[in-house]
C-alpha cells in the first residue's frame, strides 16, 4: 500500500499532512496449503489478502496449475481440484483480483495419491466444534 503526503491550504494548519491511499490490487491470498484427496483430485484452501482496498470492487479469486485454470473468479477459500493423474505432482497458484488488478500469486505444490491407496474423506462440520470432534 502506498501512502502520498502533501501539505496542503486544506488541512488543518500548516504543518499538517492530508493522507491518500493509492488504489491497486489486492495483496495476496495467505497461507495456502493443499492436501492430496484421491489418486485424481487434491483440495486447496487458503486465507484472504490483508489488503484491498475498500473502495475497490473485490471481483474474486483465480487458481492455476500447469498451463490450466482451474476456475476463474470465484470468492470461496477453497478450491477442489479434479482429473489429475495419480502419484503426480502439480503446482498451483492463486491470486486475488479486484477491478484494478491481481495480486502477486501465492504458491505451493502437492502430489496426488499413488494409485492403490484409498480416497481421503471429508467432514463438513462446524467450527470450532467444543472439546473436539471423536471418530469411531
Amino acid at each position: 500500500m502506498a501512502e502520498i503526503r502533501a501539505i496542503s491550504a486544506m488541512c488543518q494548519g500548516p504543518a499538517e499532512y492530508c493522507r491518500f491511499t493509492a488504489a491497486g490490487p489486492p495483496s495476496s491470498p495467505r497461507d495456502l496449503q493443499c492436501l492430496p484427496f484421491s489418486q485424481s483430485r487434491v483440495f486447496l484452501t487458503w486465507k484472504p489478502p490483508t489488503y484491498q482496498h475498500p473502495s475497490m470492487q473485490f471481483l474474486g479469486y483465480v487458481v492455476a496449475y500447469g498451463n490450466k485454470l482451474s476456475k476463474s473468479l470465484f470468492n470461496r477459500l477453497n478450491e477442489s481440484v479434479r482429473n489429475l493423474d495419480a502419484n503426480t505432482t502439480y503446482y498451483f497458484s492463486v491470486t486475488a483480483e479486484n477491478e484494478f488488478g491481481m495480486s502477486k500469486a501465492l504458491q505451493t505444490s502437492c502430489s496426488t495419491l499413488p494409485s492403490g491407496i484409498p480416497s481421503a474423506v471429508m467432514l463438513n462440520l462446524p467450527e470450532p466444534i467444543p472439546g473436539g470432534v471423536r471418530l469411531s
